[in-house]
């Protein structure tokens, strides 16, 4: 991939020549260690772990960290389920139970406990978490056998996600969102998430020398610290590369001071959260009068909604999204495979021929 010095660099308007050619950067450097991480450290502390079964939660913490390159929110989630977890064991005078000596009764008595109120899809994390936990200790031969096989994992219902039709995105992505630097920064934003297929983590994550428009690429850090190249599009090419021309450098701090590597910034010159963009989007749909319902993660269900009803590939969607199963993306079509029904159903002129044993 192509690099450059400065943001200009990373530019080509049709008055600028090609890019000089430096070497491509093959992965971003190494992670933060837990004790570095920006959230508070994911590490239980040593009242917590040092005893019976709970001893092994920092190593597991740390192997999701380190080798299976778990998200931060990940991690954090795990964190607080194993803090409840060891606090159930504590108020039961089970927190020196070996884990030989821990059952599937042990388990479901504290998922029992905490049923009451909680929503289906956080009991479903944490029997997530009992099993991943579990599954460690028996890779490491600290158990034959991990007890939480026996334990069910609630079903969840099809989620639903909201997304925007084609004319609210040329809505979006046209209209005037707000004056000034903030709101031709937020049209890059949004057009760039859209034109990609981005999670909001990875367009916060992603910077200057991650992105090529002169061959309309850019490298992404998705889930489990993985990188991809998706493409651009022109119209992305042109918003953006205006953006980083016009816009980028006048976000800066009162001293004049701006994060360096960052492609997207906040009017202090700081690095945007994802909250952030959560922000902007909020107030686009206020001004332009889109549907509420829609989160920045619908823009990318749009991105792949959209691509379908054009008769982009499946696969190809697949790895644009950087889904590692297909069953993963096959859930952003279900909405396009109702309306092809509806099609269907419509227009074929056999579509409601009933058949010789048809008693409807």
């Amino acid at each position: 991939m192509r690099t450059a010095e400065n943001a200009n660099a990373h530019v080509r308007p049709s008055s600028i020549g090609p890019m000089p050619i430096q070497e491509p950067r093959i992965a971003r450097a190494s992670p933060p260690t837990l004790a570095t991480h920006s959230k508070a450290s994911p590490e239980m502390s040593e009242g917590e772990a040092t005893q019976g079964v709970l001893r092994y939660v920092n190593d597991f913490l740390t192997f999701l960290h380190v080798e299976r390159g778990a998200s931060p929110n990940t991690i954090e989630a795990y964190r607080s389920d194993l803090q409840n977890f060891a606090s159930f064991l504590t108020e039961h005078r089970l927190n020196e139970l070996e884990p030989q000596a821990l059952t599937h009764l042990h388990l479901r008595h504290w998922l029992g406990s905490q049923h009451k109120g909680m929503a289906r899809s956080t009991m479903a994390r944490r029997v997530s978490c009992l099993r991943s936990f579990l599954q460690f200790l028996v890779k490491r031969e600290i158990l034959e056998r991990s007890p939480a096989e026996l334990l069910s994992r609630p079903k969840l219902p099809e989620l639903n996600r909201p997304f925007f039709a084609i004319d609210d995105i040329f809505r979006l992505l046209d209209g005037h969102l707000k004056d000034g630097p903030a709101g031709r920064r937020d049209q890059a934003i949004f057009e760039l998430i859209y034109s990609c297929g981005l999670r909001v983590s990875e367009l916060v994550g992603a910077d200057l020398q991650d992105l090529d428009l002169v061959e309309g690429w850019l490298r992404v850090l998705g889930k489990g610290s993985k990188e991809r190249d998706v493409p651009l599009g022109s119209r992305a090419v042109d918003v953006v590369g205006t953006y980083l021309i016009e816009t980028r450098p006048l976000l800066v701090d009162k001293h004049g001071v701006q994060d360096a590597d960052a492609i997207f910034l906040n009017q202090r010159g700081s690095r945007l959260t994802t909250r952030s963009i959560r922000r902007f989007l909020d107030e686009a749909q206020l001004k332009l009068g889109l549907d509420p319902e829609v989160s920045p993660h619908g823009l990318r269900h749009s991105f792949a909604t959209h691509m379908l009803d054009a008769g982009a590939d499946l696969r190809a969607i697949q790895k644009m999204l950087g889904h590692e199963r297909l069953a993963t993306t096959q859930r952003y079509t279900h909405t396009s495979l109702d309306r092809l029904m509806k099609v269907y159903d419509s227009a074929h002129p056999r579509a409601f021929i009933r058949g010789p044993d048809d008693d409807s």
